[in-house]
C-alpha cells in the first residue's frame, strides 16, 4: 500500500516508535480502553505499522467512515489479518474453499442484492416464532447449570456458548446436534481471520475452515432437494422464483451467519451477565423492573462490544478529520474506542443502565452495512437476562477482576465467566472466610457468627440469632431470609398483582379484605419455589437433621420484618407451622408462612396503622420441634398493670394449641422480679395437652388425669428457671420482654428449658409514665397468653 502520508496537524505519525502508540496494543483484549482514551486525545488518526492500519479512535470520524462507503470500501473487513501461510493456502485450496463474506465485505450494487435476499429471512413474524424456542433452550441451559454439585460454573461455557449457536442452527437449518463442532470451525475462522498466528498455527485451523465450507455447500444442496422453513431454503425458493443469487452466494452467506450469529452474541451474553452481575445494585434495578433490560443491553454493547474494532480500505485519497488518508490504505475503525468518546457519552467509563443515549453506539456499525441480525441479537439476551433473573438471581462472579479476554484485533470475548451460588458455608462465607457467598444473603443459621440484620431476618429471627449469640438455650435452626421471600415473589412475577389488588383497599369492608387475602396468598402458594432455592432450603434442612442421631420434626415460623418492633407488633397475624417431618413439608409450608404476610387480620393491622405494604418483607424460621412436656410465655412485668418489680409467668401441659382454642387454661404465677418468690398463682383447668404422637408423627389431644390437672404444670425449680431466663433475656435487650419458652421432655431435667423467642413488651411500654401511674388497674386475666406458643395452629395442620 502507499506509505502513510504527513497529516495536516501539527502532529505527525511517529511510524516504529513505541511509544507513538500511546499504549496501544492491536491484539491486546484485556484492558485497550485506557489505551483508547489517549489515543482520543493525543492522536486520534494514528498509523500503527504493526497492523498496516490507521487507527481511528473518536466517534464522528468513525461514524462518518462508515457512512461514506463510495470512499471507504468494506471489502478487507474479513481479509486476513495476517497473510496465510503456504501450508494453510494448500490445504485451502486442495479442500475447495472459495467462500466468500456474505454482505459484510460486498459493495452495492452486489451487496444491495443479497442483503434484500438475505433480509426477507429477518422478519418480526420468524423472530416471534424464534422467542419461545429461544426462552425454553435458556431455561433448559440454566437447569442443567445449576445442577452442577460443585455450585461453579461458567456462564460462557454453560449458556452463552449454547443459546444463540443453537438459535443461529435453528435459522439456518443446520443440525442442532453439532453445536460444538460449528464452534470448533467459528473459532477457527475468527483465529483465521483476525487473529495473530504463526504458519505453523494456521495449519489445523486451514481443515477446520475447509470442512465449515463444505457443510454450508451441503447445507445448501439440501435445501434444493428437501425445502424446509429455513433461511437456506427461503433463499435456495427465492432463487428458483427468479431472484438473482447463485448457490454460491448462498453458502458464503451461511458462512457469514452461522459465525456472526452465534459468535457475537455469545460474547454479548457473557458481556451482559458480566457486567450486571459486577453491578450489583443495577442487577437488583432490573429484578425490580424487568422492563429496563432493552436499555441495560444497549449499554452493555456500548461500554464492552462484541467486536471493538472493523477494518474499511480508502479507495481514493481522503480526509478522515484533518488527517490525510493515501488511497490504498487500510483504516481500522475503534468503535470500542467510539463507544466511550467523552464528546459524546456524558462520564462514558462508568457503566449505567439507566443512559439516555446508550442506544447511540456503534457496536454494530452504522450505515449500509449495519448488523442485519442486530434485533436477533438482543432479543437472546434480552430473553437470558429475563430467565436468569427469575431462576438464578444469587449468581456471583468468582473474581470479576480476573476475567480474561482472547487476543484478537476485532473480537474483545471473554475467555470465560467464571460463577458460583449457594457455596453453604457455616458463616455464610467462601472457604476463606473472606468473601460473602450467594447463599449467605438466602440462609442465616442461628448459631452463625454473622450479626442479625433486621430488614434480613425479620423480627423473630433475628431475636433467635441474638438470643443464641448470647449464650441462650435457644433450639437450633436456621433461617430463611427476606431476601429469598423477595426473590420468590420477583421469580413468580407477582409483585405487580400484589401491588394492584392493595391499592385503594378499604379496612372496614372487611369482605373485600377477606377476597383480596385469599388472592394474594392462593397466588403466593400456588407457584412452585424455584429449583436454586429449592436446593439451598433443602441443603440447609439437610444441615440441619445432621446434628442429630435420628431425624427431627421442625417448626416452620413466620419472621416478618415489621413484626415484634417496640412500637408495633404483628403477634398473631402471620403463620407457625409445628411438627413437620421431612423436607417437603417443610417447603410446602414455608410458601404458607410466606403467604400468611397477607392475612385478612395483617392486611386490616396495616392498612389501619398506616404501615405500608412497600419494603415489608417475611424471612422464616425452620428450627427443631421441641417436644414440649410443659411450655408457656412469661413477661418481664405484671401485664395487669405494668408493674416491672414482677414477673408473671403463664404454664400448661404440652403444646398451646387447647389455649388458643380457649378450651383449657393455663396456670397463672407472678413472681417477685428480685428474689424470684411467688407472690400469687392460679392453678388453671389443665384437662387436655397437645403431645407429639410416635405412630402418626403428629400432634395429637390428649386427656390430663383429674391428679396432674389440680397441679401447677411447673415445679418451684422449673418456675424459677423460666423466670431467670426471662431477667436474662430482658437484661440482653434492655427492656421488657414477652419470652416463649419450653420444657422439652427428651433432655433431662434441668438441660430441658428451651427459649422459643423474646421480644418486646409492647402494651405498657408504648405508654407515657404519667399514664402509667394513673392507669386503673383491672382484675382481668392478661389479654395475651400460650397464643403466642401456638399462633398458627388458629388454623391446625391436618393430620
Amino acid at each position: 500500500m502507499s506509505a502513510p502520508t504527513q497529516k495536516t496537524t501539527d502532529t505527525v505519525s511517529t511510524g516504529g516508535c513505541p511509544v507513538a502508540h500511546h499504549g496501544y496494543e492491536p491484539f491486546d483484549m484485556n484492558d485497550p480502553f485506557s489505551a483508547y482514551a489517549r489515543l482520543r486525545s493525543a492522536e486520534p488518526v494514528m498509523f500503527d505499522e504493526r497492523i498496516d492500519c490507521w487507527v481511528v479512535t473518536r466517534y464522528e470520524d468513525i461514524k462518518a467512515v462508515f457512512d461514506n462507503w463510495e470512499v471507504f470500501s468494506s471489502e478487507n473487513a474479513q481479509a486476513p489479518v495476517r497473510e496465510r501461510g503456504p501450508q494453510a493456502k494448500q490445504i485451502m485450496n486442495d479442500g475447495g474453499f472459495t467462500a466468500y463474506s456474505g454482505l459484510s465485505a460486498r459493495r452495492p450494487p452486489e451487496h444491495t442484492r443479497i442483503r434484500k435476499a438475505t433480509s426477507k429471512a429477518f422478519t418480526p413474524r420468524r423472530y416471534k416464532a424464534l422467542e419461545p424456542f429461544v426462552r425454553a433452550n435458556v431455561d433448559q441451559q440454566l437447569r442443567a447449570l445449576l445442577a452442577h454439585e460443585d455450585r461453579r460454573g461458567d456462564l460462557l461455557r454453560d449458556l452463552a456458548y449454547d443459546v444463540p449457536t443453537v438459535t443461529i442452527l435453528t435459522l439456518i437449518g443446520a443440525d442442532t446436534s453439532q453445536v460444538d463442532q460449528y464452534k470448533r470451525w467459528s473459532d477457527s475462522r475468527a483465529a483465521m481471520t483476525w487473529g495473530n498466528l504463526s504458519d505453523e498455527q494456521q495449519i489445523p485451523h486451514a481443515h477446520n475452515l475447509v470442512e465449515y465450507w463444505q457443510e454450508c455447500r451441503r447445507l445448501v444442496a439440501h435445501a434444493h432437494e428437501h425445502g424446509g422453513d429455513n433461511l437456506v431454503a427461503d433463499l435456495v425458493r427465492a432463487q428458483q422464483e427468479g431472484t438473482e443469487i447463485t448457490d454460491h452466494e448462498i453458502a458464503s452467506v451461511c458462512y457469514s451467519l452461522l459465525f456472526a450469529g452465534h459468535e457475537t452474541t455469545t460474547t454479548l451474553i457473557s458481556n451482559t451477565l458480566r457486567l450486571l452481575l459486577a453491578h450489583r445494585e443495577q442487577w437488583a434495578a432490573l429484578r425490580e423492573d424487568p422492563k429496563k433490560i432493552p436499555k441495560a443491553v444497549e449499554e452493555v454493547l456500548r461500554f464492552s462490544p462484541s467486536i471493538v474494532a472493523w477494518r474499511r480500505k480508502a479507495l481514493e485519497d481522503t480526509m478522515i478529520g484533518e488527517t490525510a488518508i493515501p488511497a490504498g490504505a487500510n483504516v481500522l475503525l475503534v468503535m470500542g474506542s467510539a463507544n466511550r468518546d467523552e464528546s459524546y457519552f456524558a462520564d462514558p467509563e462508568t457503566f449505567d443502565i439507566t443512559r439516555d443515549n446508550a442506544r447511540e453506539h456503534l457496536a454494530f456499525g452504522f450505515g449500509l452495512h449495519y448488523c442485519l441480525g442486530n434485533m436477533l441479537a438482543k432479543l437472546q439476551t434480552r430473553v437470558v437476562v429475563e430467565e436468569v433473573l427469575k431462576t438464578a438471581p444469587f449468581l456471583e462472579l468468582v473474581d470479576p477482576d480476573a476475567i480474561t479476554f482472547g487476543e484478537n484485533l476485532s473480537f474483545r470475548a471473554p475467555t470465560s465467566v467464571p460463577v458460583r451460588w449457594d457455596a453453604l458455608g457455616e458463616s455464610g462465607a467462601d472457604t476463606d472466610g473472606t468473601t460473602e457467598t450467594a447463599s449467605a444473603r438466602y440462609i442465616q443459621f442461628f448459631d452463625s457468627p454473622r450479626e442479625p440484620q433486621h430488614d434480613q431476618l425479620g423480627g423473630k429471627c433475628a431475636s433467635l440469632v441474638s438470643l443464641t449469640a448470647a449464650g441462650m438455650p435457644v433450639p437450633p435452626g436456621f433461617a430463611l431470609t427476606t431476601t429469598l421471600y423477595d426473590d420468590f415473589i420477583a421469580t413468580a412475577g407477582i409483585a405487580d398483582e400484589i401491588r394492584e389488588l392493595l391499592a385503594g383497599l378499604d379496612p372496614e369492608d372487611v369482605t373485600r379484605v377477606d377476597d383480596i387475602s385469599i388472592r394474594i396468598r392462593d397466588a403466593i402458594t400456588s407457584r412452585p419455589v424455584p429449583e436454586p432455592l429449592r436446593r439451598l432450603t433443602i441443603d440447609a434442612y439437610e444441615r440441619l437433621q445432621s446434628r442429630f442421631e435420628h431425624p427431627v420434626p421442625v417448626a416452620v415460623r413466620s419472621s416478618a420484618t415489621a413484626e415484634d418492633l417496640p412500637d408495633a407488633s404483628f403477634a398473631g397475624q402471620q403463620d407457625t407451622y409445628l411438627w413437620l417431618n421431612g423436607v417437603d413439608e417443610v417447603l410446602e409450608h414455608i410458601r404458607h408462612c410466606w403467604a400468611s404476610l397477607y392475612t385478612s387480620r395483617a392486611i386490616t393491622y396495616r392498612l389501619k396503622n398506616n404501615i405500608p405494604d412497600a419494603g415489608l418483607s417475611m424471612a422464616v424460621a425452620v428450627q427443631k420441634m421441641v417436644s414440649a412436656r410443659v411450655a408457656g410465655v412469661a413477661m418481664t412485668m405484671d401485664p395487669t398493670n405494668g408493674d416491672r418489680s414482677k414477673i408473671t409467668v403463664d404454664a400448661s401441659y404440652g403444646v398451646g394449641e387447647m389455649v388458643v382454642s380457649g378450651q383449657v387454661t393455663p396456670d397463672n404465677i407472678v413472681l417477685d422480679k428480685v428474689m424470684l418468690t411467688v407472690v400469687s398463682e392460679t392453678i388453671g383447668d389443665k384437662h387436655a395437652e397437645l403431645v407429639p404422637d410416635p405412630v402418626s408423627h403428629r400432634l395429637v389431644e390428649r386427656e390430663v388425669d383429674a391428679d396432674r390437672r389440680a397441679c401447677r404444670s411447673l415445679s418451684d425449680e422449673e418456675l424459677k428457671a423460666v423466670a431467670a431466663i426471662a431477667k436474662r433475656a430482658e437484661k440482653h435487650y434492655g427492656c421488657p420482654q414477652d419470652i416463649e419458652w419450653a420444657l422439652d421432655a427428651d433432655l433431662p431435667d434441668g438441660e430441658n428449658l428451651l427459649l422459643l423467642q423474646s421480644r418486646p413488651e409492647t402494651v405498657w411500654s408504648a405508654k407515657p409514665a404519667q399514664d402509667k401511674a394513673t392507669e386503673t388497674t383491672k382484675p382481668a386475666r392478661r389479654s395475651f397468653d400460650m397464643s403466642s406458643i401456638s399462633r398458627a395452629m388458629t388454623k391446625p395442620r391436618s393430620a
